[in-house]
């Protein structure tokens, strides 16, 4: 997106392959995607696109540059299909603005284990922002430092964090991590 007075970038829209893992597409687009993990590699290849990124410059937000980008987009998608996976969703509509649905996806069940941990242990996942309250919590809670290994053992992503004597600070930092999508989960949005 440019000013059309002075031509100066105002907005940029990213699209990429989209990760082979989603399991909101089978709710977005159900009975579409193939069973056999090669064949839905290929169907994922060649009919999805995911905005990967929407990206305005400061002095420009609030001018609907974001919702502006996505439409242009979606008026001439790459593929028939686009999805975009959004950490601040509720907090900036955008994509919803310009016209993409959203697909209610239920809360893993690593996660909803990992929040019953915490309203056990004393905490609600909104003060897991604070380290030195979390640490103190992992101290003197055995069953916290469990659950937040098992959490983090769960997922490749949070797994190499894992080592065999995780540290009360790394199991805070994971803790942190963990809180952070209870209380903000990321929304998603497809189209059509």
């Amino acid at each position: 997106a440019r000013d059309a007075r002075t031509d100066e970038r105002l907005g940029v829209l990213v699209v990429s392959h989209p990760t082979l893992n989603g399991r909101w597409r089978d709710i977005a687009w159900p009975s579409e995607r193939p069973t056999d993990k090669a064949a839905s590699a290929t169907w994922l290849n060649r009919e999805v696109r995911c905005i990967s990124r929407v990206i305005v410059d400061p002095r420009a937000r609030g001018r609907s540059i974001a919702t502006s980008l996505v439409r242009a987009y979606l008026a001439h998608p790459d593929t028939p299909k686009t999805e975009a996976i959004a950490a601040m969703g509720g907090a900036c509509p955008f994509f919803a603005s310009a016209g993409m649905r959203e697909v209610i996806i239920a809360r893993t069940a690593r996660d909803e284990s990992l929040a019953r941990s915490l309203v056990r242990a004393g905490l609600r996942a909104s003060q897991c922002a604070d380290l030195s309250l979390v640490r103190r919590r992992l101290s003197r809670s055995p069953m916290l430092r469990r659950e937040v290994e098992r959490w983090a053992r769960a997922s490749r992503a949070t797994s190499r964090w894992c080592d065999r004597d995780v540290s009360v600070e790394r199991l805070a930092e994971l803790v942190c991590l963990g809180a952070g999508g209870i209380v903000c989960p990321p929304r998603v949005f497809v189209s059509p």
